[in-house]
């Protein structure tokens, strides 16, 4: 059943092969086949072919004349033969343009849809309705984190006092850290973070909705009670991630402190794992790459009336993944068909990635495990 917004004649493939098959079936009624008994059109305005008498013949049938013998066996002969191939080459026109036509509704039918499922999901991330916040990682912190071994837990970091409560966090005391030129009080965030939002700040559903770009320290308690989020980066980075910990079906976790230097040890737990499965998806070294997993969150915001976006990768180059995946179309499709809800809205989910990252990049991820479940809106209860 085609969707109540398709117009047919906003179609221009449809609605020319279906102008040049209505303009040749007038052509041969009017010629050629003026003595057929049936007649065959297509109405303007529709694409269903309906067959009628054929009024030419009607009002063109000429008094008998007189024949000879030879003369009716002639014309009959003509008839038996010329009859069946006008047939013929009428049926291949129509069920060739029929094809065509069909063919055409398909696809564009397929890729109204297709659309209108990318849009309607950045739609509910972008609600035009509600703030959005787009919120980068907090990169130093997370630098701080790994010098110290201190990890800050989202109640410290909304403090706004981490100088004073964790002294250990003070730069000073890490001279081996000048070389990067981290200030604790400064807003320091990766590439892929700036990136990834200015490729969110191009999409139209951001340009209309009241959405905005903050850093991770920028933002407050009160910001995120009402409003739909992007969270970049993994909890250790962006603190706000644990405010969503409970909506979602998967832990980050990160190495321990060994001799002052950490071993890359990250990992994402599956804390439900199916059948086919694995209970943890680890970081693993091999060389000059790495295969890396990186999550892709989309679910109930703090209120439960809007959504969060979360992209989490174990690394740089795995956040970069989990942004260059939900922004194509064509991956996210087959995700959001199955997470598509009855009444058309997109219902939450949650994709774990794998990629080989070079570097700092990751040429491409793929879906290793999928979870979905239809919470349903409040609006619609």
């Amino acid at each position: 059943m085609p969707p109540s917004s398709y117009h047919p004649g906003e179609d221009n493939i449809v609605r020319n092969y279906a102008r040049i098959l209505r303009k040749r079936l007038d052509d041969y009624f009017e010629n050629d086949g003026r003595d057929e008994e049936t007649r065959i059109s297509i109405p303007r305005g529709s694409y269903i072919s309906v067959f009628e008498p054929n009024s030419f013949s009607q009002t063109l049938v000429e008094p008998a004349m007189p024949s000879t013998i030879r003369d009716e066996v002639l014309n009959t002969s003509s008839s038996v033969s010329t009859t069946p191939v006008r047939w013929l080459w009428l049926v291949a026109s129509l069920t060739a343009v029929s094809c065509i036509v069909v063919g055409s509704i398909w696809i564009y039918l397929h890729t109204h849809n297709s659309a209108r499922l990318y849009n309607q999901f950045w739609e509910e991330v972008f609600d035009p309705m509600r703030p959005s916040l787009v919120i980068t990682a907090d990169s130093g912190l997370a630098l701080l984190e790994d010098l110290t071994g201190h990890t800050v837990h989202l109640q410290e970091y909304v403090s706004h006092d981490l100088h004073e409560n964790f002294p250990e966090l003070d730069i000073g005391q890490y001279p081996e850290a000048g070389s990067f030129g981290v200030d604790r009080f400064s807003n320091y965030t990766s590439t892929a973070d700036l990136r990834i939002a200015l490729n969110l700040v191009r999409l139209p559903q951001f340009v209309h909705a009241r959405a905005n770009v903050r850093y991770a320290s920028e933002v407050s308690m009160d910001d995120m009670q009402h409003a739909n989020a992007v969270l970049l980066g993994g909890e250790r980075a962006n603190p706000w991630v644990e405010l969503y910990a409970p909506y979602s079906q998967f832990r980050m976790t990160f190495p321990t402190r060994l001799n002052g230097l950490h071993l890359d040890q990250k990992a994402i737990i599956n804390e439900h794992p199916r059948a086919g499965e694995r209970a943890s998806y680890d970081n693993i070294w091999d060389g000059a790459s790495h295969k890396t997993y990186t999550l892709i969150s989309f679910l109930p915001n703090a209120d439960h009336e809007g959504h969060v976006l979360l992209l989490q990768g174990e690394n740089m180059a795995g956040t970069q993944a989990a942004g260059d995946f939900v922004l194509d179309r064509r991956e996210m499709l087959p995700i959001l068909r199955k997470a598509e809800l009855p009444d058309g809205s997109i219902g939450p989910f949650e994709i774990l990635l794998e990629t080989i990252t070079v570097g700092a990049s990751a040429p491409e991820a793929h879906p290793v495990v999928e979870r979905y479940w239809g919470v349903p809106r409040r609006d619609s209860e």
